[in-house]
């Protein structure tokens, strides 16, 4: 009889856990009810987990629910792996956001992943903004976005203009900078708008499960507790918080968890900003005929506005290859820049769009009547934009785990043209460092500022020493790239190529490629940090 009792108590006390075990997989799925049907065998009563797995053959979702059917165990399984994954909060839904939500994703199972983005869904609109221009995807960026999977580059591609030409114009001569030989990629970089790379990435990101990921547009990041690792967010006028184990910034020059980081570690985080000389606009239209539609170009132009005085206005151009965000015909984005101190103040004091246009026209003759007059009034319509550059002394801080990225953490102004790439390298990178630290958040952190931080200030100092302030400086400069050009094409083994081909055309570390051209840019930066050029903080 004991024996009996003791079997019966037994039997109770599995069947007690059980039911208690199906209860807690019901309100863990959130759904409102679980039918369930099984059959009690004796090895139920020896091993609970086994028994487990014996119902969850029978047990499933009930009709009308969307979705596959789900066993218990699968629930069971799912409901251990999202009370063991980490919490990340993405700050900033641009190209470094979006590519680091992919590799931690897609490439684990350990993360949850909730983006912040304050302004709308790209692919809402297949307009976009007039001030925004192409951004160039080399060799840095394919690689960076490769890592994720062949199939995303190849998405991303198919939205930008592949271009393997770069033309600088000097008066009526046109010289090619782009180079071909076996110590250069050949490979074309791609060429799109800012938005349709986000718009590319977001439908990629439309494969991971829902329980993972998190989408939140419109949405503006207010304040970050770093010491309670939670971030403020304001989303449809109302303000929430969301906790996290890993706050990653990649909300751009003007970041606000990079502020918030700053006001918590005051003194030991060191940053410094400052505007790049010279302000722009951007027009779109169709390229102008007397310019190959397939290469960038750059030139420089300029009129004469009083005969008596001599007084002379200068404007550069840069003309990129894009795509028609509407129609997906190919087209020309330009960007008029003009130095700070020497702004075209007759330019910039027209009302009307005629005058523009043919302002335009004649300080660029090679363009041979080019300009259009919707671009003149796309010129009108906008206040001119002012391009930053930064600098960080550390990319992460260890007690609030917040890492910088991207703009965020160093931006040169598009003066390199690798601000993209270099991003996208962040994302990369930290996920290597993910990997190579066995998951360990504080250590990859750690490793990620080792390793970006001197890279960063490396393409800072590329970016704004390839442009001597001194007039004689700049010549010999000039002299000294195409002297080194055509010297690498007669022995590419003997001779390096020029500063701006082993920025585009190779991987090399930004900080190798400085040690090579040092000789030259460090006599460059001491030149030009005494015509007040931005050297950090």
């Amino acid at each position: 009889r004991r024996l009996v009792k003791f079997r019966e108590s037994l039997v109770m006390k599995r069947i007690v856990q059980l039911v208690l075990l199906v209860s807690s997989i019901a309100q863990a799925s959130s759904f409102s009810s679980l039918s369930l049907s099984f059959t009690q065998q004796s090895s139920a009563l020896k091993f609970p987990s086994s028994a487990c797995r014996k119902l969850s053959s029978r047990a499933v979702l009930p009709s009308g629910l969307s979705g596959a059917r789900k066993t218990r165990h699968e629930l069971v399984m799912q409901s251990e792996a999202a009370a063991g994954r980490q919490q990340v909060v993405i700050v900033g839904a641009g190209p470094a956001g979006l590519l680091a939500a992919h590799l931690l994703l897609q490439k684990s199972d350990r993360y949850e992943v909730t983006l912040v983005e304050s302004r709308g869904d790209p692919r809402a609109s297949a307009l976009s903004s007039i001030r925004s221009y192409s951004l160039g995807i080399g060799v840095r960026g394919r690689a960076a976005i490769k890592s994720v999977s062949e199939e995303l580059w190849e998405a991303v591609k198919a939205r930008g203009v592949e271009c393997d030409k770069f033309s600088l114009h000097l008066g009526k001569r046109v010289i090619q900078i782009r180079q071909k030989s076996a110590k250069l990629v050949t490979e074309p970089s791609v060429l799109l708008n800012r938005a349709d790379l986000c718009s590319a990435l977001l439908d990629a990101l439309a494969v991971a499960p829902q329980d993972k990921l998190q989408l939140k547009f419109s949405t503006r990041c207010t304040e970050v507790d770093v010491d309670a690792r939670r971030v403020k967010v304001e989303e449809e006028g109302r303000e929430r918080e969301l906790r996290y184990d890993l706050l990653i910034a990649a909300d751009g020059v003007n970041s606000q968890v990079r502020e918030s980081l700053l006001r918590a570690r005051k003194g030991s985080l060191l940053y410094a900003s400052a505007p790049l000389n010279g302000t722009l606009k951007v027009i779109h239209q169709k390229m102008p005929q007397a310019l190959d539609p397939d290469s960038v170009h750059a030139m420089s132009g300029g009129l004469t506005v009083d005969e008596a005085n001599k007084v002379k206005e200068s404007i550069g151009m840069f003309w990129v290859p894009e795509r028609n965000r509407t129609t997906g015909e190919q087209q020309g984005c330009a960007l008029l820049n003009w130095d700070v101190a020497n702004e075209p103040k007759t330019l910039l004091g027209m009302e009307d769009a005629e005058s523009v246009c043919r302002y335009l026209n004649e300080a660029f003759p090679s363009l041979e009547g080019g300009i259009t007059l919707d671009a003149a009034v796309q010129f009108l319509s906008q206040k001119p934009s002012v391009n930053l550059v930064n600098k960080c002394n550390r990319y992460h801080d260890s007690p609030g785990r917040v890492l910088l990225m991207g703009d965020a953490a160093h931006c040169t102004g598009g003066a390199s043209g690798q601000g993209c790439n270099s991003a996208l390298q962040d994302a990369a990178s930290f996920w290597r460092m993910l990997e190579e630290s066995k998951h360990d958040l504080d250590r990859a952190l750690e490793k990620f500022s080792e390793e970006r931080v001197p890279e960063g200030h490396a393409l800072l100092d590329l970016s704004i020493n390839q442009g001597p302030r001194n007039p004689l400086l700049r010549v010999a400069f000039l002299l000294l790239n195409g002297v080194e050009s055509l010297g690498h094409k007669l022995v590419p083994d003997l001779i390096s190529p020029p500063t701006q081909n082993l920025l585009t055309q190779t991987d090399l570390p930004f900080t190798e490629i400085y040690r090579r051209k040092s000789w030259i840019l460090d006599i460059i930066k001491r030149s030009n940090a005494k015509y007040g050029a931005f050297t950090g903080y």
